[in-house]
């Protein structure tokens, strides 16, 4: 189903009516001339609404941008680096997670660690980038097109949620990456979560890393990301689980 927004016309609008309109006070036009016609087109309480987007690549660049970029680009890097995976035969348990309330705390990443209980985990989200939209670069280090950021830390004030990704973990990153010079970059957040923190605490510990895409225009229909950032994150997957697993290896906390 299609429908529009709209507001009062500008012809009839001045003061505080002219300022960006709170979400409280967004109707959408779906073409009902009632509320009948518009149940009667499916119409419930509750209904999801979201942009009515088609991604695309920007001017033939290797910028693509779209809705639901966080975390597709995320989805579509782990799915890629499982098919190298499974065509290397690689000789351990692999499972490949796409996890649900990440927003709401993380939820579904701290069920599928308590069901798993993996020896050792690697979240894939995207994260902020620095340089563009008034984000300084000083503020925000991490740039699009240089490179996945291997994540030291991060931690959001507003629900608490964070993960300080053990050193051995960060260090094993960082050395595979650069053996096989797939370019990277390093990230501290501290305005935001990911699945990390309740995969890390779940069942009795699980040694959790962090790979983050660079994203431009975080939590908006037109997210943006590179295709160099997102090869060079699943090349990096696929090395740093060739490179450092095998069948009996113990990657704990200690």
């Amino acid at each position: 189903m299609e429908g529009v927004t709209g507001g009062k016309s500008a012809h009839l609008t001045g003061g505080d009516e002219n300022k960006v309109t709170s979400m409280d006070d967004i109707t959408v036009d779906i073409g009902a001339l009632s509320r009948k016609e518009a149940e009667d087109l499916g119409v419930r309480i509750g209904d999801y609404l979201h942009y009515n987007r088609i991604g695309k690549f920007l001017n033939s660049t290797k910028i693509y941008s779209g809705k639901s970029v966080d975390n597709r680009s995320g989805c579509a890097v782990c799915c890629e680096a499982f098919r190298r995976l499974v065509e290397e035969n690689t000789n351990i348990d692999l499972y490949l997670a796409g996890t649900v309330q990440e927003e709401l705390g993380a939820r579904g990443a701290g069920v599928v660690g308590n069901r798993i209980q993996p020896d050792m985990a690697i979240v894939v989200d995207v994260t902020i980038v620095g340089g563009v939209n008034g984000i300084e670069l000083s503020q925000v280090p991490v740039e699009t097109g240089k490179g996945p950021a291997i994540k030291y830390y991060d931690w959001d004030p507003n629900d608490g949620m964070g993960i300080n990704v053990p050193k051995h973990i960060v260090r094993m990153m960082e050395k595979t990456a650069e053996v096989n010079n797939i370019p990277y970059q390093r990230e501290v957040l501290m305005h935001g979560g990911t699945d990390g923190y309740t995969l890390a605490k779940s069942g009795n510990g699980v040694a959790t890393g962090v790979l983050s895409i660079p994203q431009r225009y975080m939590h908006t229909a037109v997210g943006t990301v590179h295709t160099d950032d997102l090869e060079n994150s699943v090349c990096l997957l696929v090395k740093c689980i060739e490179d450092n697993f095998e069948s009996d290896s113990n990657y704990s906390h200690t």
